[in-house]
Parts: structure tokens; C-alpha cells; sequence
């Protein structure tokens, strides 16, 4: 069940506003692991407002979100095509999926 934090920081995140990167690593610090059976598909990415200088960027490639092939094809940045359709910005890069580790 979400916590009253949890719910203000989404709200601000999906109201576009600043949000303080200590507050997204402490509430990412507390989330479980999620297995790469769970990641595979489409989704849509949200740039939080951290006030990073990657996100403008990514705003100006018109990134939409991250596609997960399998645990070796990841395309990190998906665009729109001029006819609406998910597309991999191929020359920005591949990836694969890591284990990663709390800071605790």
C-alpha cells in the first residue's frame, strides 16, 4: 500500500513538477526487485523533474519511453515515427538488462 510521500511524489511527478532526486532515490531504495519476465514489453516513459540536464533531451528527441526485447535487447530510447508508430532511435544506443543493488 502506498505511503502519503509515495502518493505526493507521484502526484507531483505526473503533474510535471520539480521533485528533489534525494526523494526518487529513497523511494526507489524501497521498491522490490522486479525480474526481467516483468520488465519485457512496451513502456511508456515519464521524465521526472529532478532538474537533470538530460531531460530537456530527451524532451527534444520527443522520447516516449523504453522497449525490453529480452534480457540481452533493450532499445533504451523509443520515438514516435511521423506516422505515430514506436520506433527505436537506433543511433542513440542499445542496452541489456544488469543487476542492480540498493544503496543499503
Amino acid at each position: 500500500m502506498p505511503t502519503r510521500l509515495e502518493d505526493n511524489l507521484l502526484k507531483l511527478v505526473t503533474e510535471g513538477q520539480h521533485v528533489d532526486a534525494s526523494e526518487v532515490t529513497a523511494l526507489y531504495d524501497r521498491l522490490p526487485p522486479v525480474s526481467v519476465q516483468e520488465l519485457l514489453g512496451e513502456w511508456q516513459g515519464l521524465a521526472i523533474q529532478t532538474g537533470h540536464q538530460d531531460i530537456g533531451i530527451l524532451d527534444s528527441i520527443g522520447w516516449v519511453g523504453k522497449t525490453f526485447h529480452s534480457a540481452n535487447e533493450v532499445d533504451p530510447v523509443i520515438v514516435l515515427s511521423p506516422d505515430g508508430k514506436r520506433v527505436a532511435k537506433g543511433d542513440w544506443g542499445a542496452a541489456r538488462v544488469g543487476l542492480l543493488s540498493t544503496a543499503n
